[in-house]
């Protein structure tokens, strides 16, 4: 589907929200931009965009059969044009989370609702022209099995984070509701040997998002923990927690990063010197939200604590390392009709250099984003246009405005 919409774009400018335009006298339409919107029937839901040689390819859900949800992907060129999309799944509903690309197409994985009503990691391989090649279901269908990122290993094997009820299977630790279930496998999707993949504590343990090393190739695991901190710590219940792994699926250490607050993780990004940039959501006990990011080394020591960007009523989505300095946000900010795309530029201490809005009336929300080469950053979310969800694709310039076409 390719309809012509208009755009809101509201721009942030010394902490208060001017007033937007509305679709009645916004000027010129979005086909003037980079703003594109993919879907046909039903609703759409963006996840994920991956940069490729020539386009880009976006993961995500769709429920246009009018029966359940599908995983679906989209694959445009470097316009964002769309040259196809298809939806794949089982019986029930399947959602897509996260893809990957490799030499014969690109590998995708998602949660898929089975027989019992309970969730199974789906990891499907399709080719360049978005044919299913193989799949395979990780799981205890007696369980919750989750996955919301996939990596491609420095081994060339498929590595997923993600979080499992059946904590039994953890060997070292583990307990409570949920732990980290992070499957490992090599390109056949066949099960890599000798790798369980489970990491967690007493409690619930949630892993959304993976990294490798550059330098010794563990690899790190970011998610959510309510596990029990020492005596005297000033951190509550719930913070953002991440676990370093060896090759050889060894817990080497595990960080938790929060406050008195409520924590809740949502990417992990790398940085140019070899470290990792952590993003996700604080919440007060007055439930104000506010985006909450912290940093290590490459060595996995901690960066300056953490930072807490200075807008209310926010929740971070994904992070990025911007060129010359700082960092990349977009997220979710509260509206008086739902929620639009906040999208900001802060300083390596976080202060805001620059804040913009995307969105329409109802909830529009963020995926992830990227800065590309030439400065400009694109990044996937969801809109809702006619009352209708519709998959995004927007491209801004450095500064944050929209990208003529």
């Amino acid at each position: 589907m390719k309809v012509a919409y208009r755009y809101i774009a509201c721009i942030l400018l010394g902490g208060y929200l001017l007033g937007c335009d509305t679709e009645s006298n916004i000027e010129p339409r979005d086909d003037d931009f980079f703003v594109k919107y993919y879907g046909s029937s039903g609703n759409q839901f963006g996840e994920e965009v991956k940069v490729l040689a020539d386009g880009y390819v976006i993961i995500g859900s769709s429920d246009s059969s009018g029966v359940n949800s599908d995983i679906y992907i989209v694959r445009t060129d470097l316009l964002g044009n769309e040259l196809w999309s298809n939806t794949f799944g089982r019986e029930a509903n399947d959602f897509g989370k996260a893809i990957a690309e490799i030499s014969t197409g690109f590998v995708m994985v998602g949660n898929s609702e089975n027989e019992f009503g309970n969730m199974d990691i789906l990891v499907i391989t399709v080719n360049g022209e978005g044919q299913e090649t193989n799949r395979t279901v990780l799981g205890d269908p007696d369980f919750n099995d989750e996955a919301e990122d996939i990596i491609i290993t420095q081994a060339g094997n498929i590595l997923m984070a993600g979080s499992s009820s059946n904590v039994s299977e953890t060997v070292v630790a583990g307990g409570g509701t949920f732990d980290f279930y992070c499957p490992q496998l090599l390109p056949d999707l066949s099960p890599v040997p000798n790798w369980i993949g489970r990491h967690g504590f007493e409690g619930e343990d949630k892993a959304i998002g993976v990294q490798q090393k550059e330098d010794d190739g563990n690899f790190i695991f970011l998610g959510t923990t309510d596990k029990n901190e020492p005596e005297g710590s000033d951190k509550a219940q719930t913070n953002m927690m991440m676990i370093e792994v060896s090759g050889n699926d060894i817990g080497l250490q595990d960080i938790t990063f929060g406050t008195a607050d409520q924590e809740v993780a949502s990417e992990i990004s790398t940085t140019s010197d070899g470290g990792f940039l952590f993003i996700g959501s604080t919440t007060s006990s007055e439930n104000t939200s506010q985006v909450f990011i912290s940093r290590v080394r490459q060595d996995i020591s901690v960066l300056g604590g953490f930072i807490k960007i200075n807008r209310d009523n926010v929740k971070g989505k994904s992070i990025y390392e911007s060129q010359g300095g700082g960092s990349i946000v977009v997220g979710d900010i509260d509206t008086p009709t739902g929620t639009d795309i906040y999208m900001t530029r802060i300083s390596n201490n976080g202060e805001i250099i620059w804040e913009r809005t995307f969105g329409n009336s109802g909830d529009n929300t963020a995926g992830d984003i990227i800065q590309l080469e030439d400065g400009s950053f694109i990044f996937t979310g969801t809109v809702t246009l006619d009352n209708q969800s519709k998959i995004c694709l927007i491209k801004t310039n450095s500064n944050g405005d929209l990208s003529p076409i």
